[in-house]
């Protein structure tokens, strides 16, 4: 006979009880988001880069972009579509890109610090599971 892992039992699809979540929602969906600070010209970063990447002009500026431009982005549409965050990110984006930590600090609630490898981390996540998430741009947005 081949070993199973045991955990369960085979069930098809069509077999199984229907499984809805509160408010009969049958999909859950999780988004957690990184954000980091990276020094220039020092460590390895992400293995998709180049080895060299730590000098790289190129490969630095995907990171500062996100800081700069991609998180902002990502927070106006998680607002437009009222869908809740968990942010993680390690502690030099308190010192370097303040206003980041203080806008998912608008629009969620304090969870607890976090150790990820050696860096310390701090994870934020939505104070509310009913989607209830305050803007934090500035810009006008499109009606719905």
């Amino acid at each position: 006979m081949i070993r199973t892992h045991g955990r369960y039992p085979y069930s098809n699809i069509t077999t199984r009880p229907v499984y809805d979540w509160p408010n009969g929602t049958r999909l859950a969906v999780y988004v957690a988001v990184n954000i980091e600070q990276f020094s220039f010209g020092e460590g390895k970063g992400a293995a998709i880069a180049p080895p060299d990447q730590a000098k790289s002009h190129s490969v630095f500026s995907w990171r500062d972009y996100g800081n700069r431009v991609g998180i902002w982005r990502l927070l106006e549409l998680f607002d437009a579509f009222d869908v809740p965050i968990e942010a993680q990110m390690n502690l030099a984006v308190y010192e370097l890109c303040p206003d980041i930590p203080e806008a998912l600090r608008q629009r969620t609630a304090p969870t607890f610090p976090r150790r990820s490898g050696s860096a310390a981390t701090r994870s934020w996540a939505t104070a509310s599971p009913t989607r209830t998430c305050r803007s934090t741009s500035t810009r006008r947005r499109r009606p719905r």
